[in-house]
């Protein structure tokens, strides 16, 4: 089928399903929240925001969850996200640009790794929050912009850049960075943040900032890294936190995934099903939701970070254009009708837009100056035709709240008018308003690319 018949499609099978849709059902009680407390400021003026959401309204709002998604205040919320560097983009309004194209887009929330290396050059020197640096600015034009923010502070973040976000002093410190050798200087750095964070918490009446991830894809639960992450939580919710915390697994492989054991609210992991490797052969998508209930049974399906791109390494015998090309508008409709078919209610874009790695921020061996990604915006915050995906794909979960809480059913095999590859089927149902959705996928064809059927 060719990509006009493909769009043709999926339009009419999001008016269709958008024709039968009602209201989002307001549900009670759930098993996990994170309550709301007083404002700990004067709720602020919000005339300048273009409207006005639990984000930026000033008031305090529960923050709740069961197996199905994440609520506030009892209202479900189809959480479509995507990443952004601020150090990548060092300009504060191009910052609100690409935030502003974002929520246009369909997306309702943007996730922001914090970089401790850029605020803090010398050993317990002091931390740098002006200009470029002004992370206060950026959580408030996320509120402006209304978007909901999650917060990845780390300490050690990854992201391809120098040091995975450690100060380059760290690396004259004996003992294992990412352990409680280095846990006092870690606390220095999360206590800096969570400083300017606490003033943005939606559980406070702050701001839009939703639920904050503590450290970054530890790689196993060694006894140290495990003692490290319990004591990296437990100083953050004493430091006045009380949005939900959370670690992410570098994939599904249940790492970290006792809540109890470490102080975090739920499990999420990361997912990048074509691989890296931009001028090379595809994986094809596979499903998981059985796979991630038999890790975290109670709580929503969260992909902290999702396939939309892939960086370009030192000598790669590649471009970021060929890595645009690689992950593109067809497999970005192919995963998210996947992703929407496996129960995934929480979805982030790694990366929204990825920009350019300056003043030698990018690790030696997995970045050079540009950090393009082959995301939906490139390096200059241009639209690309995956872009016009992303919004497709937002705003079908936005016309169908009912999509937050589904179980998934048996689905009959489809056959009829279909070419030669097997066509995976998925049937969902919302046992309270009954709606059902039926979504399916073709696998790849010889050209490599994925195609929808809904």
């Amino acid at each position: 089928m060719r990509k006009a018949e493909h769009r043709h499609s999926l339009s009419r099978t999001m008016a269709a399903l958008t024709a039968v849709a009602c209201a989002s059902t307001s549900l009670a009680a759930t098993p996990g929240t994170a309550a709301a407390t007083s404002p700990s400021q004067t709720p602020k003026a919000m005339s300048s925001a273009p409207y006005i959401f639990p984000g930026n309204d000033g008031k305090a709002h529960k923050v709740a969850w069961d197996k199905h998604s994440f609520t506030i205040d009892g209202t479900r919320l189809s959480i479509w996200s995507g990443e952004l560097h601020y150090w990548r983009l060092p300009s504060q309004q191009a910052w609100r640009d690409v935030m502003r194209k974002a929520r246009a887009n369909g997306f309702n929330a943007i996730s922001l790794y914090f970089f401790w290396g850029l605020h803090q050059e010398s050993a317990d020197g002091k931390f740098d929050f002006s200009g470029i640096k002004d992370i206060d600015k950026l959580l408030t034009i996320a509120e402006e912009e209304g978007l909901y923010v999650i917060a990845r502070p780390g300490p050690y973040i990854n992201a391809e850049i120098s040091m995975g976000g450690l100060p380059a002093t760290m690396s004259n410190q004996p003992g294992p960075l990412r352990g409680t050798a280095n846990l006092a200087r870690s606390k220095q750095w999360l206590h800096a943040f969570d400083a300017i964070a606490r003033k943005h918490q939606v559980t406070t009446g702050g701001d839009s900032l939703l639920m904050y991830q503590v450290e970054n894809e530890l790689l196993d639960e060694s006894s140290d890294r495990s003692a490290f992450l319990k004591a990296l939580t437990s100083y953050v919710r004493a430091d006045g936190i009380t949005v939900p915390l959370f670690t992410n697994d570098y994939s599904m492989a249940g790492h970290f995934s006792d809540t109890s054991k470490y102080g975090t609210d739920f499990h999420a992991y990361d997912s990048y099903p074509l691989g890296f490797t931009c001028n090379g052969k595809r994986n094809a998508l596979s499903d998981h939701e059985a796979e991630f209930r038999a890790i975290a049974p109670t709580t929503p399906q969260f992909i902290t970070e999702a396939q939309g791109g892939a960086f370009t390494p030192w000598g790669a015998p590649f471009t970021p254009s060929a890595c645009a090309t690689f992950a593109d508008p067809a497999f970005t409709r192919q995963w998210g009708v996947s992703t929407i078919g496996n129960g995934v209610t929480a979805f982030n874009y790694y990366m929204l837009e990825g920009g350019t790695n300056w003043g030698w921020t990018g690790a030696p061996a997995s970045g050079f100056t540009s950090y393009d990604y082959g995301a939906a915006l490139d390096e200059e915050r241009t639209l690309t035709d995956k872009f016009a995906v992303q919004k497709e794909i937002g705003y079908f979960q936005r016309a169908l709240p009912w999509l937050a809480a589904t179980n998934p059913v048996s689905a009959p095999e489809p056959t009829q008018g279909l070419p030669s590859p097997r066509v995976p089927a998925h049937y969902r149902r919302n046992r309270t308003t009954l709606h059902r959705l039926p979504v399916g996928r073709l696998q790849r064809d010889d050209r490599h690319h994925f195609h929808h059927l809904a």
